[in-house]
């Protein structure tokens, strides 16, 4: 019922934040998520006449190929109207950026990148032979040829320039040859 008042209201979308579709991830992240409901509650929005948008990361400290699989399966099995694939970037003062500082896996003046510029700052181990800008290209395309309409909606969240110049970025990192597709 609230989400068809939204509606009703002039909402356009709603964006949600599963993080993950892992729950060795979540319990790392420290969410108290099932992402077995995720895909009901994106139902519910969508049925409401709402759009639904998700964000993801990728490549959170002791993540392995099997995680981001996971994560995968949950962002295809919801059917976004759009999604965000980030990977994960150590902020100061948090809890992880503290245990990673602790590990010596970071530096001291260890400072994170632009999320959306396809750069990378952090990557654990086991995920270090991933290319993610290919990765995420590899699972916009596929939503883009499920649902074209989602091209909209990322300009329309993002102005046209931000937009070109993230897919910029990513194409350029999918040159680096010396990684693998997930």
């Amino acid at each position: 019922e609230l989400l068809k008042l939204m509606k009703r209201a002039g909402w356009k979308y709603i964006t949600i934040a599963p993080e993950s579709g892992s729950f060795r991830t979540l319990k790392r992240m420290n969410k108290s998520i099932d992402p077995k409901l995720v895909p009901k509650k994106v139902e519910e929005i969508k049925n409401s006449g709402l759009k639904a948008i998700g964000f993801f990361i990728v490549g959170f400290p002791d993540e392995t190929i099997k995680d981001i699989k996971d994560t995968i399966k949950l962002i295809r099995r919801c059917k976004f109207d759009l999604f965000f694939l980030f990977n994960f970037q150590p902020l100061p003062g948090t809890a992880i950026y503290e245990e990673l500082l602790k590990k010596r896996e970071i530096a001291l003046n260890f400072l994170p990148e632009q999320y959306s510029s396809g750069n990378i700052s952090y990557i654990p181990e086991e995920l270090k032979k991933i290319n993610f800008s290919i990765l995420r290209l590899k699972e916009y395309l596929y939503l883009i040829i499920r649902n074209p309409s989602s091209i909209k909606l990322l300009v329309r969240y993002y102005n046209l320039s931000d937009t070109a110049g993230m897919l910029l970025s990513n194409f350029k990192n999918i040159l680096k040859l010396n990684k693998v597709m997930l």
